[in-house]
């Protein structure tokens, strides 16, 4: 059985071993040493990486008891093989591992809440706590893990024995029923892990809690500790300065600053709504007095936008007449300029638009004209375009990447429509 050695000093950057055998598995090599520093993914903590001799470990992972590496080729040599960790990788875990140690021993202290959920992830941290805790007491948890780290306490690793075992006030039970590894925190915790951790609680150097929310029946809570909370402090102060620069206020006035602006941002979107509502009120207005009238019906046939409009010649731009728009709304304003329309009489539109390369078509009708499902016409013309489309008895719309073809496809519906009036 592969010598464990992560256990027994899990400062080990470097060190030597033999391969005792290997299996080949679609291309990839799953190595055991006769001794290794790389820790197997499992307990909630990712697995080490690093290099046994020339070849990258991508995985490492234990199967019944024995260790398995993963490499994309076998090492040249096969005895006394120089192996080194990913040590940033590795001290990274541990001060997260050690972290999330520290950080439910004093919520559960504090307030009573117990961690029921823990992921350590490549870029950040959670727990999940079985009572919900309020911003206040985040803060306060926050401020007293910090203490105990400026305090520095030792971490270390206990085996007791089954009846030691069974006087230790441990924070959770043991989840394996012997060899169990207990990781204590002087004064602190007790908790039964199979992880690597810290030797003192200053190598945290800090924890962050930077979100929490509410989960289940409890919290969640999101943090970093060590160099990820360091390098989160850093990107955010940076952000900071280069508001409070933009802003031209001082760092305590950027939230009232960012406030205020949101406000005048928020009442100057409602003018712009009011104003475009207004435009389309216009515009509506002005098609419906020039539509095409057929049977008692305006028909309003318009290509958008403009510039697409004046620069193709058909037949109907000369009598009846695809008419160029006055603007060239997006498709969400096309469809209210449509709904407008519609909401007067006897009205049917016909709208086509190219907009970023796709060739888009809106048909519509009022409700009082008979005889017309524009969700059975538009699934007729939209090959056309090369697309597909849908809707409603009265409002269907749809899209296709055959652009050049939108003329001769408004024209095609124009035809089935007014043949069916």
């Amino acid at each position: 059985m592969t010598e464990k050695i992560y256990y027994q000093d899990p400062f080990i950057k470097n060190f030597t071993a033999d391969i005792i055998s290997f299996q080949e598995r679609e291309g990839i090599y799953h190595l055991q040493l006769d001794r290794t520093a790389f820790y197997p993914e499992g307990g909630g903590q990712p697995a080490d990486r690093g290099l046994i001799g020339s070849s990258r470990v991508k995985h490492v992972y234990e199967e019944r008891g024995e260790v398995f590496h993963v490499v994309d080729r076998l090492p040249k040599e096969e005895k006394k093989v120089e192996c080194q960790l990913d040590w940033q990788r590795r001290f990274d875990f541990m001060q997260q591992h050690t972290g999330q140690h520290l950080l439910s021993a004093v919520a559960l202290d504090l307030y009573g809440a117990r961690t029921v959920g823990f992921h350590l992830g490549e870029t950040h941290i959670t727990i999940d706590t079985d009572i919900p805790l309020s911003a206040g007491a985040v803060d306060r948890l926050e401020e007293e893990v910090n203490q105990l780290i400026y305090q520095n306490r030792q971490v270390m690793v206990k085996h007791p024995s089954p009846a030691e075992l069974e006087r230790l006030d441990l924070r959770k039970n043991p989840e394996v029923s012997d060899n169990i590894r207990v990781i204590k925190i002087a004064d602190i915790d007790l908790t039964p892990c199979g992880g690597t951790h810290l030797q003192e609680t200053g190598q945290l150097g800090l924890i962050s809690i930077i979100n929490f929310e509410n989960y289940k029946e409890g919290s969640r809570l999101t943090f970093l500790c060590g160099k990820r909370a360091l390098k989160d402090y850093s990107r955010k102060n940076k952000i900071v300065a280069e508001l409070r620069d933009i802003l031209s206020v001082s760092n305590r006035k950027l939230v009232s600053e960012a406030a205020r602006l949101q406000q005048e941002l928020s009442h100057r979107d409602s003018r712009i709504s009011e104003l475009q509502d207004g435009l389309l009120d216009y515009q509506a207005e002005k098609l419906l007095e020039s539509a095409e009238k057929l049977e008692g019906c305006n028909i309003i046939c318009q290509l958008f936008p403009a510039e697409l409009s004046r620069s193709v010649e058909t037949k109907r731009n000369s009598n009846r007449g695809i008419s160029p728009g006055s603007i060239s709304p997006d498709i969400t304003q096309l469809k209210q300029l449509a709904e407008k329309l519609i909401g007067n009489d006897s009205t049917i539109v016909i709208f086509g638009q190219q907009e970023a390369g796709t060739a888009r078509m809106i048909l519509a009708s009022s409700e009082d004209i008979p005889g017309l499902d524009m969700n059975e016409l538009i699934k007729e013309v939209m090959p056309l375009l090369k697309g597909g489309g849908g809707g409603q008895e009265y409002f269907a719309q749809g899209g296709g990447s055959k652009v050049e073809n939108l003329p001769e496809t408004l024209e095609e519906a124009y035809q089935k429509i007014t043949s069916r009036l």
